[in-house]
């Protein structure tokens, strides 16, 4: 894909057509957990799709109950050669664009040449999310080689408010939804505070400081754009460094008016000794195999980059903090895989999860009483609050139609998953006075609710689970998945051996009976059947694939795409 290549501590890109360079910007992205941000290099490049993400700001949105909200681009420059604006993406030298992240410092860095008739240069980009100060984003910009036919040149480093996301999770990037406004700006010679509200009234603080090592600017302000104006001398390179400060929580804005360059570079070595430490626990080298090497390390850095350390309860985004698909919701993953790799590496991140879920257990209560069960139904997504945030019905927005989409009322196994990860992390840890104080508490809920789902059948004389959906997506309203009626026995198994006292001696009868005499599909040849008739199903060819080689349905509008 577009020149990317792998080693064991970096990925690179060489991007020859600027126009697809943002089919792997989230490859490029770099977080901390708290904050992350897009690889985007220039906010007017075609199609391109900028974005800072910070972890718990969600908003009020059409389509889902709620969405992780893009603040825009994370720098966009404007160069002014004799006040002429320079149309940077039309003049960007053929092979010139390259990005990269160095895993050791979990550093962006991005360079291209810009030459038009009357001015050429090369620009290079340094970006670090900051490890230890949660709030921080420190931005290094050179422009070199300067070279032309000119008397002044110019550069304005500035944001704009131009609305960010798009609809349905970025399905539909052409739609865009406006979440914030600017409330207040204050300015002073080398700083700017800014403070926005979502539409729901949330506030988010924003403080820009300016380091310009040896050039004159200015603060510029307009009416959708601040940032700072930076003027040439001469032909010399403009160096300048950038330190940004965003949370929702005024108290976590960094406390500082110091613009100079010591400061800057002090912010940079704090990180990369917090970063290189924390990573210590993931560096692994697979002998005998480069390819394989490269793409592990990859993957770690991805996982462990997207992910608070200092946080006591959190989720983890399908994607992490570097896409708005998926609307930043959490699924059934973090318990399934992403739990289990943080329980052998760092167990306090994979508490963190089962935490999210002991504090969100009113809501599972109330979805389960809303559907017809007891204990917690834990929904296939939820938002940032554990409210069920599945589409159910979903327009279309250009053709002006609505296709349903199952599987948020059909995934009871998310349910059997939160008692699996709950099991799999004290036997992993001997977590006692979680397991004692929360975990129990959760496998009980979730017991409760796997009792509630079993139904007998009298013409098979066993216990089933009818119109469900296994991890299995393609396929709805199945019976007696053998995935789900097998996690949903381990589920009132965990129980009876965790919480039995908890139970009354009938339904400890109730649930014994039931964990003895479930149905599971008839199997052929050792082969499991995926739910009762899957061997009886007709074979299909998939004909059509997305530029992703993912097969796309053709009774689903959804994927339908003019």
């Amino acid at each position: 894909m577009n020149n990317i290549r792998l080693f064991s501590n970096k990925i690179s890109q060489n991007i020859s057509n600027i126009e697809t360079e943002n089919h792997s910007q989230t490859l490029f992205s770099v977080s901390n957990g708290n904050i992350g941000i897009r690889s985007s290099f220039f906010s007017d490049i075609y199609n391109s799709k900028p974005g800072i993400f910070l972890s718990k700001l969600y908003d009020n949105t059409i389509g889902v109950s709620s969405e992780i909200v893009n603040l825009n681009n994370e720098s966009e420059i404007e160069v002014i050669v004799d006040n002429r604006i320079i149309d940077i993406s039309s003049y960007i030298v053929s092979d010139s664009f390259k990005r990269e992240i160095d895993y050791e410092t979990n550093t962006l860095f991005m360079i291209c040449s810009i030459k038009d008739k009357q001015v050429s240069f090369d620009i290079e980009i340094k970006k670090v999310v900051h490890f230890e100060i949660k709030s921080v984003i420190l931005t290094d910009i050179i422009l070199k080689n300067i070279e032309g036919d000119f008397k002044k040149i110019s550069v304005n480093i500035c944001r704009s408010l131009s609305p960010s996301n798009g609809y349905l999770g970025g399905v539909y990037p052409e739609i865009k939804v406006h979440h914030v406004t600017l409330e207040t700006q204050e300015i002073s010679d080398s700083s700017q505070f800014l403070k926005f509200k979502t539409l729901k009234g949330e506030s988010i603080f924003w403080k820009i400081i300016l380091i310009s090592q040896s050039n004159q600017y200015k603060v510029l302000k307009e009416k959708s754009k601040w940032g700072f104006v930076i003027d040439g001398n001469n032909k010399k390179d403009i160096k300048l460094n950038i330190i940004e400060s965003i949370s929702t929580n005024s108290s976590e804005i960094l406390d500082i008016n110091d613009s100079k360059l010591e400061f800057f570079e002090h912010l940079i070595e704090q990180h990369e000794l917090s970063w290189r430490k924390y990573r210590e626990n993931y560096k692994l080298q697979i002998l005998g195999n480069d390819k394989l090497n490269h793409y592990v390390n990859y993957s770690l850095n991805q996982l462990i980059q997207n992910i608070n350390s200092q946080s006591q309860c959190q989720n983890y985004a399908s994607r992490g903090l570097t896409s708005e698909y998926h609307s930043g919701h959490y699924f059934f993953n973090t318990e399934f895989f992403k739990l289990i790799f943080f329980t052998h590496t760092y167990p306090s991140i994979a508490k963190s999860f089962l935490e999210f879920r002991f504090l969100t257990l009113d809501k599972a209560r109330m979805l389960a009483k809303r559907k017809g069960f007891e204990g917690a139904f834990f929904a296939e997504e939820v938002d940032y609050e554990g409210n069920s945030a599945s589409a159910y019905e979903i327009f279309n927005i250009r053709k002006g139609n609505s296709y349903f989409e199952n599987s948020g009322i059909l995934k009871y196994f998310v349910t059997g998953a939160v008692a699996y990860a709950v099991n799999y992390y004290f036997l992993n840890t001997n977590d006692e006075e979680f397991m004692i104080t929360k975990g129990v508490k959760l496998i009980y809920e979730c017991a409760l609710f796997a009792k509630s789902l079993f139904k007998f059948d009298n013409s098979k004389y066993k216990y089933v689970i009818t119109n469900t959906m296994g991890a299995d997506e393609y396929h709805y309203n199945v019976d007696n998945s053998y995935f789900v009626n097998y996690i949903m026995r381990e589920t009132i198994l965990y129980s009876l051996k965790y919480c039995k006292c908890m139970f009354t001696s009938e339904e400890i009868l109730h649930m014994t009976n039931i964990v003895k005499n479930i149905y599971f599909p008839e199997n052929y040849d050792n082969i499991l059947q995926q739910f009762d008739g899957y061997f009886n199903l007709e074979d299909k060819t998939i004909l059509k694939f997305d530029r992703n080689d993912r097969p796309l349905l053709e009774d689903n509008d959804f994927d339908k795409k003019e």
